[in-house]
């Protein structure tokens, strides 16, 4: 298997996977499991590996899928498994962005739901321990079958992880961590915005590079997206750029494209501009996506005209039963969810929903055309979040402040289904 076509850089993280699966292997059992798959980028060869002051280090996560046996408890095992999980997160900061590992049975394998988390899973996953014929046994998901509102989770889920990425604002000496994380969640927004295109449209290549290629050279010369192409016509010779990087990990070649440096200071600079940079090319993709989820036309309507869209995304039944649901004890952590907000708003949208569009409007309040006064009023009456009783009079760098906590809280606790505590 090649992870990447830089010989060091596919060593490296090779050693990353084996001592994971070495450290999994032995927490648990062969009775448990069947099989230890990996699925991602890396898996296509794609794995995005950089050269830092401190050595090598992979902004792919590692991302595991544990096959069960059919007498596996695999609540039972996804906790057992849980304090191992933290621990490798642990220690595995300074060499890679993180590792998750989900757990699937066979009826998965052999009948998943037609999403765009599983057509990629099955056109490239990897056995990395047990039995490889597992991976015979994987169904091909049609495209055709896929949802168009699966598209726009996958977009809301990358406008959210560009929210909570934003580079902070900060005196003293740069820190090439930060920006450096920074500027590869621009690069997945970018790189995931096309593809979540492609999926509307039933058609993407397996590659990052293939899909800018066909996005660029195809799509946006049609004229049904004349428009499209002319809002994004500032980032378009970027995103050969983006696609490039996210294969090779070359951070020179891609600091030499915007005209720096890859040293701290001029990177730190690059990914706080970038993060500005990306906000109209995110929310013209969102309107997009989201209108070919509703059915009509949306790329001229104001943020907060779309805002109230927001509620037809979801059946009625759905937003009710997904609301009750968070109202479990322990659903939800303690003191993220205003248990009467979300209640009063149940009618509207589900909690996950409303934390979508939360982190949306926050975001696209960055832009320079942005109505902030209306932004202060909408995270009032959208937000899901348990916030301060002062939260009204607080100021606007305040009101964010907090705001980034919540939503940082909820990708990690909700979205990601990590055991973390609020910071």
């Amino acid at each position: 298997m090649v992870y990447s076509s830089i010989p060091e850089k596919h060593e490296f993280f090779a050693k990353l996977l084996e001592r994971c699966v070495d450290e999994i292997a032995h927490a648990v059992s062969e009775d448990d499991i069947e099989a230890l798959l990996m699925i991602g980028a890396p898996t296509r060869g794609e794995v995005t590996v950089v050269d830092t002051p401190s050595g090598l280090y992979s902004l792919s996560d590692i991302d595991l899928i544990c096959v069960t046996r059919p007498s596996t408890n695999r609540s039972e095992l996804r906790l057992r498994v849980a304090p191992l999980m933290a621990r490798l997160n642990r220690e595995l900061t300074p060499d890679c962005s993180g590792i998750d590992m989900s757990f699937k049975t066979h009826v998965h394998l052999t009948s998943p739901y037609p999403l765009i988390s599983n057509y990629e899973f099955a056109r490239s996953p990897v056995c990395l321990y047990g039995n490889e014929n597992v991976l015979s046994s994987i169904a091909k998901v049609d495209p055709d079958e896929i949802p168009v509102a699966d598209a726009l989770r996958f977009v809301h889920n990358r406008c959210f992880e560009h929210m909570i990425a934003r580079p902070p604002t900060q005196e003293g000496p740069a820190d090439f961590s930060t920006a450096l994380s920074s500027l590869y969640r621009t690069a997945k927004l970018a790189l995931d915005l096309v593809s979540a295109f492609l999926f509307v449209r039933r058609n993407t290549p397996l590659g990052y590079e293939a899909r800018v290629k066909l996005f660029i050279e195809d799509y946006l010369r049609r004229d049904k997206f004349a428009a499209l192409a002319t809002a994004l016509e500032p980032f378009i010779d970027d995103l050969p750029a983006w696609a490039a990087f996210k294969t090779s990990g070359d951070l020179n070649r891609l600091a030499s494209h915007f005209g720096t440096t890859a040293d701290a200071p001029a990177l730190q600079h690059l990914a706080s501009d970038l993060w500005y940079k990306y906000i109209p090319y995110a929310e013209e993709l969102w309107k997009s996506i989201f209108g070919s989820t509703l059915g009509q036309d949306v790329s001229r309507l104001p943020l907060p005209a779309i805002a109230e869209y927001f509620g037809k995304l979801e059946s009625l039944p759905r937003k009710i039963v997904r609301t009750l649901r968070l109202l479990k004890p322990a659903a939800a952590p303690k003191g993220l969810l205003s248990r009467v907000g979300i209640v009063r708003r149940m009618f509207f949208a589900s909690p996950l929903a409303l934390a979508y569009l939360t982190a949306l409007i926050t975001l696209f309040s960055h832009a320079e055309n942005a109505d902030r006064e209306w932004t202060r009023g909408a995270i009032v009456r959208y937000a899901p979040f348990s916030l301060p009783v002062s939260f009204r009079a607080m100021s606007d760098k305040e009101r964010e402040d907090v705001l980034m906590g919540k939503l940082a809280f909820f990708h990690q606790a909700m979205l990601l289904g990590r055991r973390v505590k609020e910071s």
